[in-house]
């Protein structure tokens, strides 16, 4: 399943001196360079016996455009209505690349991630394709705060447990109950959206395997991911801390 960390107007941090590069939110035209970039790939990989799957961008954040900061405590709904149909919905840009992609390519799946980092919240304002093709995906390491330790941050938290997140540091329970609900925007969107379990992919989870509780932690998320069907991809994450 082939992805991509840039696209023309969004290069990689890592590759930009740690800076987000937004040009992409802020413009259509990068939307344009992007599916033509994507329509070249496709052209050449389509028939390529180790391709299963397209997925366009990794990851996608256009809140860093926009000025949406914590999902935990800010009005998701008010931020969406002030981008929607702007080059910062990821929905346009979505529909640009499929529409470029499939003038070339009718067959190999495309996968599509959620926008703020690939958040299941992100699900809200996610509009379906018309194309039993496109499957759509995210990524989980909530609370980030709890997976993401390491030595150099210290272990402050283990699982279950009380987790302090957001800017307000509003301190949370989890456990699996508190899992699940985090997951349950999904549910309800391919509810709605008669989107059938297999078009669904849990595509990153995990966590540093040094927290304390962190089988417990997979194992409920499997668990989860199990009962509503869906496909999922464990992530080995910040194992070289």
């Amino acid at each position: 399943m082939l992805t991509v960390l840039s696209l023309p107007g969004n290069r990689w941090r890592q590759f930009n001196d740690y800076k987000n590069d937004d040009r992409i939110w802020q413009d259509f035209s990068y939307h344009e360079q992007s599916a033509q970039f994507w329509k070249d790939l496709a052209s050449r990989l389509k028939d390529h016996p180790a391709i299963i799957g397209y997925n366009l961008i990794n990851e996608p954040h256009p809140k860093t455009a926009t000025g949406f900061n914590d999902f935990w405590t800010e009005d998701y709904h008010a931020w969406y209505s002030k981008v929607e149909n702007t080059a910062a919905d990821l929905n346009k840009l979505y529909e640009t690349i499929v529409q470029s992609i499939r003038t070339v390519d009718s067959e190999t799946p495309i996968i599509l991630n959620s926008g703020l980092y690939s958040t299941p919240w992100a699900f809200q304002y996610l509009k379906p394709m018309k194309d039993d093709k496109v499957l759509y995906a995210f990524h989980m390491y909530e609370p980030y705060e709890m997976t993401s330790q390491n030595r150099r941050k210290g272990f402050t938290y283990e699982y279950p447990g009380k987790v302090k997140v957001g800017e307000e540091q509003t301190e949370k329970m989890f456990n699996k109950e508190a899992l699940q609900q985090f997951l349950e925007p999904i549910e309800k969107w391919a509810e709605e959206h008669n989107i059938p379990a297999n078009r669904i992919i849990a595509e990153e989870f995990g966590i540093n395997r040094m927290v304390k509780g962190s089988d417990q932690y997979l194992s409920d998320l499997i668990s989860i991911f199990d009962e509503y069907g869906w496909h999922w991809a464990f992530y080995a994450f910040r194992e070289d801390t």
